[in-house]
């Protein structure tokens, strides 16, 4: 896709696109209609759950400030787990040159039909291809929980290979402090494997080479305390 956002006569359809996975999937795996399934099952799930795409803006638009006072170098954003791709538009109207990667077929779907720049990719293969430190700023909200602790520790691995010198990754999730979080909200996407207290990923930002410059709750509760939480760090 053009970086202008413009898509050139010769590039395929975001359904065309959809059916070449699609395809793909079928002659990988015995279970690639599952898998069809099952992802458009999470999508059909962050509509219902997740709330209009407006608000998901709104709730995300708090961490481009701090990702922009951090000054980070002029090279490319990547967001991980772009899902229906608020982050990408947020990012792109401030000036960001900035891709989306998501691993289900009709988010990137949603994306593309929206000239968002996106790519299908699970994010850890992703950043593998990547050279070192060619971005400047990763993202990834509400996409470790989805994923076994091991695959974070290499995902974030490569997070801090891929970053340039005072490249910016920015991660929230939900809280585990929160009662409410823990007992229900968490528990609602069957997609969800394990909730991540806040000093964890903290300490694991920084084992890994990551300077922790923020660590806080977002999205209160009234009674129970923040939703989720928010780290930014730098390289």
């Amino acid at each position: 896709m053009a970086a202008n956002g413009k898509k050139r006569t010769n590039e395929p359809t975001a359904g065309e696109v959809v059916r070449e996975i699609h395809n793909r999937l079928a002659k990988r795996d015995a279970n690639g209609e599952s898998l069809v399934m099952v992802r458009r099952f999470e999508l059909a799930m962050q509509n219902r759950f997740r709330g209009p795409e407006e608000d998901v803006r709104s709730r995300l638009s708090v961490h481009l400030a701090e990702i922009q006072r951090l000054n980070p170098p002029q090279k490319p954003w990547i967001d991980l787990g772009c899902g229906r791709g608020e982050w990408i538009e947020i990012a792109s109207r401030a000036g960001a040159n900035v891709m989306g990667v998501d691993r289900n077929e009709f988010a990137i779907e949603q994306c593309l039909n929206r000239n968002l720049h996106v790519v299908y990719s699970d994010a850890l293969d992703y950043l593998r291809d990547l050279p070192d430190g060619s971005c400047a700023v990763l993202t990834a909200f509400h996409l470790i929980e989805n994923c076994e602790f091991n695959y974070t520790l290499r995902l974030l691995r490569e997070a801090v290979r891929v970053l340039a010198s005072s490249g910016v990754f920015a991660l929230e999730t939900p809280n585990p402090g929160n009662h409410q979080v823990m007992s229900y909200q968490f528990w609602l996407d069957p997609m969800h494997l394990r909730p991540l207290p806040q000093e964890l990923m903290e300490f694991t930002f920084e084992h890994l080479g990551l300077q922790v410059v923020r660590s806080s709750g977002l999205n209160p509760h009234s009674q129970y305390g923040p939703q989720d939480y928010a780290l930014v760090a730098v390289r």
